[in-house]
């Protein structure tokens, strides 16, 4: 359930919306979990209007506090456009959203931050204005903005840039990799990719991930030791799942080959209800595994089983 600040609020709420996707897709939705999950959404709906703003952007504690954020207006928009075809959300909210995110557009299509964040952890690995005009970029495809749409050409112009720097972080790598995809930019998605396969770090069992470069290598001689990934590696590698599946029209048979590896490494990092190790890396992941499941799924049954639980939805 829904609750607390606006960004816990929405932590919890985006969840909601992949696992009902899923179990629908799957054919694993029943009335009882379909209403439960429902419930959810429409009272999360409802409490993130309080902290929405008149100039459409939305904060931690709303109206009468601090400016709105644009990374956590972004994650209201993308939010609420997928929450559409579940509940009932007004328009206006997300056009509200979509308007206040182009007016912090710059000339170069990049886009501005504005306002703070209480837990800035809940942002992942959006640290810097590149990562977070990639961010809204995608926010504004997934509503679904067309890429020929003003405002995200000129954002692609902006990403498309950040591709000529000489040093990538790998999130930033991961982030462009899926925006390119919802773009339908082929050629720079394949680009990211083919470089993010260099960076990959390729486990005994076949399984496949990204971690961060300055990560310090500590093992432990345990043998029933296993230590769950930190966030922002599970953020990071679900950002790739997301590229490989996203590809216009669909991704190939060799694309979603390597797609099973990455979600065999991420399956191991969940956690006994099914999430991960934060609040924005368990949405991220949830969305991309949703994604992955959703187009590999038979219903000869061979989609694997979701259970869900109070902490899940």
């Amino acid at each position: 359930m829904p609750y607390g600040c606006g960004e816990q609020n929405m932590a919890l709420f985006a969840p909601n919306i992949y696992i009902l996707k899923y179990l629908n897709n799957t054919g694993q939705l029943t009335e009882e979990i379909k209403a439960k999950a429902v419930g959810y959404l429409e009272a999360g709906y409802q409490r993130q209007l309080n902290y929405k703003h008149p100039d459409g952007s939305y904060s931690t504690f709303g109206k009468g506090s601090e400016e709105g954020n644009t990374w956590l207006t972004a994650f209201v928009l993308k939010s609420f456009a997928q929450a559409r075809s579940i509940i009932f959300v007004e328009d206006k909210h997300i056009n509200d959203a979509q308007n206040f995110l182009t007016q912090q557009q710059e000339d170069n299509g990049c886009f501005r931050s504005t306002g703070s964040l209480f837990n800035n952890a809940l942002k992942g690995g959006v640290d810097d204005l590149t990562t977070l005009s990639t961010y809204i970029t995608i926010a504004l495809l997934e509503v679904p903005l067309p890429p020929t749409h003003s405002v995200v050409q000129n954002a692609l112009v902006c990403l498309e840039k950040a591709t000529e720097a000489k040093e990538m972080h790998v999130y930033l790598r991961a982030l462009l990799a899926y925006a390119f995809a919802l773009a339908g930019k082929e050629e720079k998605r394949q680009e990211m990719l083919d470089s993010l396969q260099k960076l990959a770090v390729k486990e005994e069992d076949g399984s496949i991930h990204w971690e961060r470069p300055e990560k310090q290598k500590k093992t432990l001689d345990l043998p029933y030791y296993h230590p769950r990934a930190p966030s922002a590696e599970v953020e990071m590698t679900s950002y790739v799942l997301l590229a490989y599946v996203a590809k216009k029209p669909s991704p190939s048979q060799e694309e979603l080959t390597t797609a099973t590896t990455i979600v065999k490494w991420l399956t191991n990092q969940q956690n006994p209800n099914g999430g991960f190790s934060s609040t924005q890396d368990t949405v991220v992941a949830l969305q991309a595994l949703c994604q992955y499941k959703t187009i590999t799924y038979s219903k000869d049954g061979a989609g694997a089983e979701v259970t869900l639980s109070s902490g899940d939805v």
